[in-house]
Formats: C-alpha cells, sequence, structure tokens
C-alpha cells in the first residue's frame, strides 16, 4: 500500500472512528440522550434500542482503531448506517437519510481499503 494510501486509510479511520465513538456516547448523556430517547420513540422503535445502538456505535468506533478488528467493526457500523437510512426514508426525513448514505459510503471505501487485513486461510496462512 503506497503511503499516500496509507495515509488516507488513517485519516478516514480516525475521522470515522471518532465519530462513531462520538455519536455513541451521545446516546448515554445529557441532553443528546433525551434527544435519541425521543426520536427512537417517534420512529416506533422499542425503549432503549437507542442504547443499544450507542452502545454499538461507541464499540464500533473503538476498534476501529485495531487493524485486526476494524473490518468486523465497520461490517456492524456499515448495518446501523443502513438501518439508520431506511428508517429516515420511512420517516420522510431525505436529508438525514442522505448523511447516512455518505457515512455508509466513507465506511464501504474503508473497507475496500482494508482488503489486505483479512487473509484467507491457508496451508501457507494459517490464522491464529
Amino acid at each position: 500500500m503506497s503511503k499516500v494510501k496509507k495515509i488516507f486509510k488513517w485519516t478516514l479511520t480516525s475521522i470515522l472512528g471518532l465519530f462513531f465513538i462520538n455519536a455513541g456516547l451521545a446516546k448515554f448523556w445529557g441532553k443528546g440522550a433525551e434527544v435519541w430517547m425521543n426520536e427512537f420513540d417517534k420512529w416506533g422503535y422499542p425503549d432503549n434500542l437507542y442504547l443499544i445502538i450507542g452502545g454499538l456505535e461507541a464499540i464500533g468506533g473503538l476498534i476501529m482503531f485495531f487493524p485486526k478488528y476494524a473490518n468486523k467493526a465497520i461490517f456492524v457500523l456499515v448495518g446501523i448506517m443502513l438501518g439508520a437510512c431506511v428508517t429516515h426514508l420511512i420517516n420522510s426525513e431525505p436529508s438525514k437519510a442522505i448523511v447516512t448514505l455518505i457515512i455508509f459510503s466513507l465506511l464501504t471505501i474503508l473497507l475496500f481499503l482494508n482488503k489486505n487485513i483479512i487473509k484467507p486461510h491457508t496451508q501457507d496462512n494459517p490464522q491464529t
């Protein structure tokens, strides 16, 4: 991987990782928690689902900084962003849906940049 590609990958990882840590933690404390609780209620989701999503976002954002596990976290976050996009579209919130699609796209780009991290199990490359 070229030096420019590595710098881009780690910059994108840092931005998205910190974004998800912040977004996840905001669902637990202060005004942010109240806002998210009301939003999830308005969308018809079960009580406390926003806390589960927040936990997954915060933990996923943190795990993104560990290359061995980054893609697993990114897959979870991609799923959350797809769910968020569908939620916003169903609830006639197109501007919010666009934001989630942009984040989804950036996560997908990061998956492709990380593709060399996941190596298939072979005789020459046993997984530990």
